[in-house]
């Protein structure tokens, strides 16, 4: 128990930090486990010494409209997941499995964020090891919009996992010796231009001016959000920002 509400990412570290042994797994309150998930799912990281985390699906309960989270397709073997993990939270945190020691390796989750602390986590392990996973649902996620539940405010979700997609970049960049400093380029332009694109769609002009406030989205943004910038009285790209100071403002 923390003397202070540090937010969800210092009480797991602190999990972390007092766990025995090097596999945890994640649950929740308001979520729950298939009475096989922790049989199915660590069998699957035991097997590969190289992975830093293995997953199953997860099933939305109360919402049975939603298929399930995760990835369907059979997984061959560890898999580098950093380009897909750029793009969207492909590790339902309830469904995980995962090293301790490679968590702690990276810093464990970055505490300047409230929100989406998961997604930070998972891009950061991918940068230097494979995941592996099972497309069978083993996990269940209680999903309400209730003020109490942080996944409900979908603005801060996602403006927090803008905002990790920036500090890793950064921080990579920031390390000459990574051979991949610009693995996440690809990945973050092309999911930046679907965001825009479906934003003005559905005329969410918050989300317009979050995506086109963002600083250093690598590559040219192209007529369309030159186009947007003009129409609702914007500046030109903001200039990158170094990761420190883009770690206060998460």
């Amino acid at each position: 128990r923390l003397e202070a509400n540090r937010g969800s990412a210092a009480a797991r570290n602190a999990g972390i930090r007092a766990a025995a042994h090097d596999l945890i797994a994640w649950l929740d309150a308001d979520d729950f486990w298939d009475t096989d998930h922790l049989a199915t799912v660590t069998p699957l990281i035991e097997r590969c010494s190289d992975a830093a985390v293995a997953f199953g699906r997860v099933r939305f309960v109360d919402r049975s409209n939603r298929i399930p989270w995760g990835l369907a397709a059979p997984c061959p073997g560890p898999v580098d997941l950093l380009s897909e993990s750029a793009r969207r939270c492909v590790v339902p945190i309830m469904a995980a499995v995962t090293r301790r020691t490679a968590c702690l390796d990276v810093g464990g989750f970055r505490e300047s964020l409230r929100a989406a602390v998961d997604f930070d986590l998972w891009l950061r392990l991918a940068v230097r090891w494979p995941f592996v996973w099972t497309p069978q649902v083993t996990a269940n996620y209680r999903w309400r919009h209730a003020p109490s539940q942080v996944s409900a405010d979908i603005a801060r979700q996602h403006r927090s996992i803008w905002q990790s997609r920036m500090l890793v970049r950064a921080e990579l960049q920031a390390s000459p010796a990574s051979p991949r400093a610009s693995a996440m380029d690809a990945p973050m332009r092309e999911q930046w231009r679907t965001e825009l694109a479906g934003a003005w769609q559905q005329r969410d002009l918050a989300t317009v001016r979050l995506l086109l406030g963002l600083p250093g989205v690598p590559g040219e943004e192209g007529p369309f959000a030159a186009r947007l910038r003009r129409f609702l009285g914007l500046a030109g790209p903001a200039a990158p920002t170094r990761a420190s100071s883009f770690a206060r403002e998460a």
